[in-house]
């Protein structure tokens, strides 16, 4: 269980201070898998989380600026399955995030960081395969966030599920959207019209390092996504960018083929 100390303030929004996570915690999840069997593959997962320093201000009126700082510290996931088994580590995940009230429209930013990330895993008799990251950070903007048309799309995401069969939420079956589900996915489809006034963003990646054992390793300088998109006349114009510096490969051979 999360814990925290909620106290009001004079303009009606909430602090919420010593945000706190479970140091230890198990739990299990079925896993979609397109090869697995129905319902997805019964999955163990252990985390853990050392140092926390996490606090928020939330607005239920959204009338005034709400926000979230979380700083998270020696992070560990394991998980364990029939088919995979998987360890990650993260030395540090630090969170920024604020709700901005702008109008009758919102305005949502966020700036995270994740330093020294490192992934390993193992699926059946294939060779392991290390994955990780001396520095990830990321920041975002969401503009002009239609407050109803954001309540409609939070329904309609509801309402589609609802209608979804059961195979699908195993991502299994063949079975073509029926007329309640097309008609759920019209409605988020139409709920998504002017719901926002632009958006963008930009993630850097800096020394990413692949190993597969028994097979070689690459590292990578630095990747950098970013994604810019503009909807004035609710017509969206938008753009995405990948760029890679520094590839180095050391004797990577291509995959066996099955």
């Amino acid at each position: 269980e999360a814990t925290a100390e909620l106290r009001p303030r004079d303009d009606g929004s909430w602090a919420i201070d010593a945000i706190r996570f479970p140091a230890a915690a198990r739990f299990a999840v079925h896993v979609p898998d397109p090869a697995g069997p129905q319902g997805g593959v019964p999955t163990d997962f252990a985390l853990s989380i050392g140092q926390q320093e996490s606090h928020a201000v939330l607005d239920p009126s959204l009338a005034t600026a709400s926000s979230l700082d979380l700083d998270l510290h020696d992070i560990g996931l394991t998980s364990d399955s029939t088919k995979q088994h998987q360890e990650q580590r993260v030395d540090r995940y630090a969170v920024h995030a604020h709700l901005t009230p702008q109008g009758d429209r919102l305005d949502f930013d966020q700036d995270a960081t994740i330093t020294v990330w490192r992934t390993a895993s193992r699926i059946e008799d294939k060779p392991a395969v290390a994955f990780g990251a001396d520095r990830i950070h990321a920041n975002g903007r969401i503009a002009g966030v239609d407050r109803d048309q954001a309540a409609a799309l939070f329904t309609a995401i509801g309402g589609l599920i609802a209608t979804l069969p059961t195979d699908a939420a195993g991502w299994q079956g063949q079975n073509e959207l029926s007329p309640p589900a097309r008609a759920a996915l019209r409605a988020l489809t139409e709920s998504l019209r002017g719901i926002v006034t632009a958006i963008n963003g930009e993630e850097t990646i800096d020394g990413v390092h692949v190993a597969v054992a028994g097979k070689g390793d690459a590292t990578v300088r630095q990747v950098r996504l970013a994604l810019d998109g503009q909807a004035p006349d609710g017509m969206l114009h938008g753009w995405f960018e990948v760029s890679l510096d520094g590839l180095a490969v050391a004797d990577l051979t291509a995959p066996e083929r099955g």
